[in-house]
């Protein structure tokens, strides 16, 4: 009995262990709100709540040499999602968002 509890126990032992690599302007899921603002390195030009979740907006931000505006999505104070928005001008205008797994 106590086997099958290791084997299941292991993998994610061995999965947590494993350090993330940083993915996205040095973030990674599952960071603090307080780790994600230290990594930018400034505070967000606007935070608050929606719901149960807590958002961070940084409004000037560059990627790939435009400027962004960046939103990074707690729950539980862990990241959990990222969205940016860009805009050379008003005609041209992208949008992605991802999400933790």
């Amino acid at each position: 009995m106590t086997t099958v509890h290791l084997a299941a126990v292991l993998p994610l032992l061995a999965s947590a262990l494993v350090a993330q690599t940083p993915d996205f302007r040095n973030t990674t899921w599952g960071m603090g709100r307080a780790q994600v603002v230290a990594t930018e390195g400034t505070p967000p030009s606007q935070s608050g709540e929606r719901g149960s979740e807590i958002v961070l907006r940084y409004a000037s931000a560059r990627l790939a040499g435009l400027e962004c505006r960046v939103v990074y999505i707690f729950a539980k104070d862990k990241l959990f999602g990222r969205s940016t928005c860009s805009s050379e001008n008003t005609r041209r205008r992208t949008t992605s968002l991802q999400t933790s797994r």
